[in-house]
């Protein structure tokens, strides 16, 4: 995943976290740990600036030790901010009662439904310098001086290791000397203590952020070991866990998620963080959204039907239906759809195009010509209108009419395709579509009024732009359903393209 720009957004949150006295903690730290399940990059953020910023901030724990005994006594008077904090505390300490130690344990609950945590779980056992992660460090590490003064925890022992890893891709051998020594000083300090059990947290407050710790470590991990295949991406597991459950119980706050997810392709996530049965209409368009993203394209109309019920003049949400259903090739709903937007902005171009084209794919040629006529009354410099009037009056058989129409296109401009102006492939594959297509359509028209010098000189004009030699059959499949309405026969197609060649040929 790439999540460059997420980086902004958590400067944000760790702002937050340590200016305020009474932060969103746990939303925070709970949108960090999901995100740090999806990106190496990311992690890598999280764990040197934002982890020890709410680890050591007294933004994420304000209290003395006296205000935080009185917390965790239960006294009768606390603010709402101390409440929570004891709330916070007492979830944990329930989460230990269960059996859910720190280091070793903490995820044994969660093995029986995610396999990912039997891939992963030998990073929570305590294990000894013949441990297979460890079989690649080098020498002079020394590695039974550290696990016998106990001072490795299961996340700086983490940490520990893959800063063993750096060093074995060092080739100096000064550099790499000077490496060891600085991770061997680490662990000999006689004032660490990376603590492994947690009985020996002095305080609940060290426990808490113990927990936070080996969480967010266990959440970078698949992440760190394979990048490439990570089973483990759409899985809320987080939804699951005590300390954060209040993040999820809040349909702003997993709405609020769920908009996190958006930019960066997580539809499973989203759908699942979000209430099919709400009564908000932008929640039900984003999870309808969620559903086209993954194809499921039946399920995002009967959501986006649903969000119509609750409020039937919505735009955005008529729009969205029209599209839909014009990509599963659902003409008349299509239709219906567009002319209920129509009655909310009646004059919009795009919209009234919308429905002429509409109209036409319907075969219903004199519905699309009043649109086309009220899109030529508003809007009378707009090509694309003028060739399709054109078109349905060659299908109305109405060729005397049809014929200034498409002459005069042939001299007209060509609009520039939105959003690729600095693409000129594009922009000339375009323009040789429109052109060949405008000289094509006039040679159509004039075959049909039996102008067949006219006619020929167009299809000849057609193929030059195409850079064709000869005329094929084929020119006249593009047309086949207009041709059809006109009246024409197959048998005309051979024939045009034996006049033509004949001329191509002299």
């Amino acid at each position: 995943m790439r999540l460059q720009s997420a980086t902004i957004r958590f400067e944000k949150y760790e702002s937050r976290v340590v200016a305020t006295q009474n932060p969103p903690f746990w939303s925070v730290l709970q949108r960090a740990l999901w995100i740090a399940q999806e990106t190496v990059p990311f992690s890598r953020h999280l764990i040197k600036e934002l982890l020890p910023q709410i680890i050591k901030s007294k933004g994420a724990f304000p209290l003395e030790t006296e205000e935080l005994m009185q917390i965790i006594e239960g006294r009768k008077e606390m603010t709402p901010a101390q409440k929570n904090i004891q709330r916070v505390f007492l979830e944990v300490a329930r989460v230990q009662t269960d059996g859910m130690d720190i280091n070793y344990g903490i995820f044994g609950r969660f093995t029986m439904r995610h396999p990912f945590f039997h891939e992963a779980a030998h990073w929570f056992y305590e294990y000894s310098p013949e441990h297979p992660e460890l079989a690649g460090v080098p020498s002079g590490i020394d590695l039974r001086y550290a696990e016998r003064g106990g001072r490795i925890g299961n996340t700086e022992r983490f940490s520990w290791v893959k800063a063993a890893e750096v060093l074995q891709t060092i080739t100096d051998e000064n550099e790499k000397q000077e490496k060891r020594m600085q991770i061997n000083s680490l662990f000999a300090e006689a004032d660490v203590n990376f603590t492994i059990e947690v009985v020996s947290y002095s305080t609940a407050e060290d426990r808490i952020k113990g927990y936070l710790r080996d969480l967010f470590r266990f959440c970078s991990l698949y992440v760190y070991r394979n990048e490439q295949d990570n089973p483990f991406r759409c899985d809320l597991f987080l939804a699951e866990n005590p300390l954060f459950a209040s993040a999820f119980e809040d349909p702003e706050e997993r709405g609020e998620l769920a908009e996190f997810c958006m930019p960066y392709d997580l539809w499973n996530p989203v759908i699942s963080l979000l209430n099919e049965e709400s009564t908000d209409v932008q929640t039900l368009r984003k999870l309808a959204f969620a559903h086209y993203k993954l194809k499921n394209f039946e399920k995002a109309v009967s959501i986006l039907e649903a969000a119509l019920q609750i409020d039937a003049n919505n735009y955005e949400v008529l729009h969205d239906l029209a599209r839909l259903c014009n990509e599963l090739d659902r003409n008349e709903e299509t239709l219906t759809y567009l002319v209920q937007m129509e009655a909310l902005k009646p004059e919009d171009e795009q919209l009234l195009f919308r429905i002429a084209i509409g109209y036409a794919r319907l075969e219903l040629y004199e519905e699309a010509l009043t649109y086309l006529y009220k899109l030529e009354y508003l809007f009378p410099n707009n090509l694309r209108a003028q060739r399709v009037k054109a078109l349905c009056l060659f299908c109305l058989r109405r060729f005397t009419e049809a014929e200034p129409l498409l002459e005069a296109l042939l001299g007209a401009d060509v609009e520039p395709l939105p959003l690729l102006e600095e693409n000129k492939e594009k922009q000339l594959e375009n323009w040789v579509k429109i052109k060949s297509g405008d000289y094509f359509h006039a040679a159509h028209n004039a075959w049909s009024l039996g102008k067949v010098p006219k006619a020929i000189e167009y299809y000849m004009n057609g193929l030059s732009i195409q850079g064709k030699k000869r005329a094929e059959v084929s020119v006249f499949h593009d047309n086949a359903e207009e041709l059809t309405a006109a009246g024409w026969q197959e048998v005309e197609y051979s024939l045009i393209c034996d006049l033509v060649n004949r001329e191509l040929e002299k």
